[in-house]
């Protein structure tokens, strides 16, 4: 991962993971956006991510609360 704080970047992708895995139980449409979408593009941690940008649409929202 190069100059990738790598213990940041693997707790990131875990939560990711979380967040996809909990959007496909409730059956909400969760997508990434910004910098962790290209990297995911990319196949690669290009750069330290201050966030996780993500898209759903307004109905998405309601389902990932599990109301």
């Amino acid at each position: 991962m190069g100059d990738v704080d790598e213990r940041r970047a693997w707790r990131q992708l875990e939560l990711i993971g979380e967040a996809l895995g909990a959007a496909g139980r409730t059956g909400a449409e969760l997508w990434l956006r910004g910098g962790w979408a290209m990297d995911f593009t990319l196949g690669r941690v290009t750069r330290d991510h201050g966030d996780i940008d993500w898209f759903t649409w307004a109905e998405g929202t309601e389902a990932s609360r599990g109301s």
